[in-house]
């Protein structure tokens, strides 16, 4: 849950990844790492399974400069994608102040897609995050496989409108920046609606 500090003048969010094992979440992250620090500066925690599948989170502290006269402090978290860690979902979705839903466009994933996306609308209402108040966005991710499912049939599987969803390879840094840049945006617009009025006051000034 987002946080204003009067006392350093700093807006705290968070944004997390979401969707399908293997959908490329963890990728995602890792080149925002590269991209944004590219000397390392800020250490990207990995906890993984032996097969290296993630287990647990990749935490990425960003500063996304300054909103209204306050710094910006974004955390970044990706889920587990197995199944089996369900209740590892639902701690790092806690709090949650807007999601990135990574699909993957292979069309013979699209039961994965879908049991991934219902998996988190079920745990958001378990979270008490309400869909229509904490933005989600989707990015179709792996859009050079053989036979990717074509962009309207994956919103379709989502009950997205058209055009909503953004395309990439994150393997290749393609929609990488672009879907965390457009998830920061709808994030920090709604953060700043939502504002209670004693910092709206201190925004407005």
């Amino acid at each position: 849950m987002a946080q204003w500090s009067l006392t350093d003048r700093t807006l705290y969010a968070k944004l997390v990844y979401y969707g399908p094992a293997l959908g490329g979440k963890t990728t995602n992250l890792r080149v925002l790492h590269q991209v944004t620090d590219p000397d390392g500066r800020e250490r990207l925690v990995s906890v993984n399974t032996a097969d290296d599948r993630t287990l647990f989170f990749d935490l990425l502290p960003f500063d996304l400069g300054s909103v209204l006269g306050y710094k910006v402090a974004l955390k970044l978290y990706t889920v587990p994608g197995q199944i089996r860690y369900d209740a590892t979902r639902r701690v790092v979705l806690a709090g949650a102040d807007a999601v990135v839903f990574v699909a993957d466009s292979d069309a013979a994933r699209e039961r994965d897609n879908r049991r991934a996306w219902n998996n988190l609308m079920q745990n958001m209402r378990a979270a008490r995050l309400d869909r229509a108040a904490v933005p989600i966005l989707a990015q179709f991710n792996k859009r050079d496989v053989p036979g990717a499912a074509p962009k309207e049939a994956m919103e379709a599987w989502f009950g997205l409108a058209p055009g909503r969803g953004v395309p990439a390879i994150a393997c290749e840094a393609t929609g990488v920046l672009e879907t965390f840049l457009a998830a920061s945006r709808l994030m920090l617009e709604r953060l700043v609606a939502v504002a209670e009025p004693q910092t709206r006051r201190t925004l407005d000034a």
